[in-house]
């Protein structure tokens, strides 16, 4: 229930408002002036707002970098990746003509 998550907000004090049950709504209160006002009336959400934003911004643009990759590095692997498939090739032919046995095979340290 809202008003049920409302309420315990505004008792743990995560938000300065007042909760009217016999209507079903929420009235904030502007902090440090005891209570009194509506928030909406200043520009403090539109700040905070801004600075979420500003936040996430920040955040994406930080991950975008970390991503960046130095150009054509991957030329590299996809050129050990083909002597691979090559070698793999020979090695299954050999299999299938009978010339390779497991005794040809050096041990990988």
């Amino acid at each position: 229930d809202a008003e049920y998550i409302v309420g315990k907000a505004v008792r743990d004090g995560v938000i300065d408002a007042r909760v009217d049950h016999a209507k079903g709504w929420m009235e904030s209160w502007r902090r440090g002036e005891g209570g009194r006002g509506d928030v909406y009336e200043t520009g403090e959400p539109r700040e905070a707002f801004q600075k979420r934003i500003g936040f996430c911004l920040d955040l994406h643009n930080e991950s975008v970098k970390a991503m960046r990759y130095p150009l054509n590095t991957h030329r590299k692997d996809l050129a050990t990746a083909a002597e691979a498939r090559e070698r793999e090739k020979e090695l299954a032919k050999e299999i299938e003509s009978g010339e390779h046995d497991d005794d040809d095979v050096e041990p990988d340290f």
